[in-house]
């Protein structure tokens, strides 16, 4: 009796590409881009509130508000200030421990590569407006901290000290003011 021959099968190549890796980069980049987003949405508040606090100054010496009405609006906005303190490092510290990045993945399928290059775009787009809310927000923690530190007695002449941070303060806000005016990117 013939021996029965074995059909040969026919190669098939693999359809997709091996997307595993790219998942993983997708996902951690996403991670990210979240947590920049958190910074950046407690660094808008934070920075609205030492923009006010700047701005009564500025107000009062001017006399388009009354000294009363700016030691109002300095009450409301250190009140805000602690929270803005906190909410911003705790957004900053998750920023800090996520790992994703702007890395392409070999082997990536097309969509996956290009949600990729969106979330690698809104990442790069993020960047200066992080480093400017990081400068602003650090002068507003900054002078919370004098705050503290006047109110315990550990401030010689704070008057002076708060002159001097008043004065310089736009330079910050308003390179963070400009950082997040031109802030455009696509979700991913």
């Amino acid at each position: 009796t013939p021996s029965p021959k074995a059909t040969p099968r026919p190669s098939t190549p693999s359809a997709k590409p091996d997307d595993s890796a790219a998942v993983t980069a997708l996902r951690a980049c996403r991670a990210k881009v979240k947590a920049a987003d958190e910074v950046l949405d407690a660094a808008r508040t934070g920075m609205k509130h030492w923009s006010e606090h700047i701005l009564a100054q500025t107000d009062a010496n001017s006399g388009a508000i009354t000294v009363g009405k700016m030691e109002e609006i300095f009450d409301r906005t250190m009140k805000a200030g602690d929270e803005d303190e906190e909410r911003y490092r705790s957004a900053e510290k998750g920023y800090e421990r996520e790992k994703g990045s702007r890395r392409e993945v070999s082997g990536a399928s097309t969509q996956i590569r290009q949600q990729l290059g969106r979330c690698a775009e809104r990442q790069k787009a993020q960047d200066p407006v992080l480093a400017a809310a990081d400068d602003g927000m650090e002068d507003w923690i900054t002078h919370l901290g004098d705050m503290r530190r006047s109110e315990q007695g550990k401030i010689h002449n704070p008057e002076q000290k708060w002159l001097a941070t008043w004065r310089a303060a736009p330079k910050n806000i308003d390179a963070y003011d400009e950082a997040a005016d031109a802030f455009s990117a696509p979700r991913c």
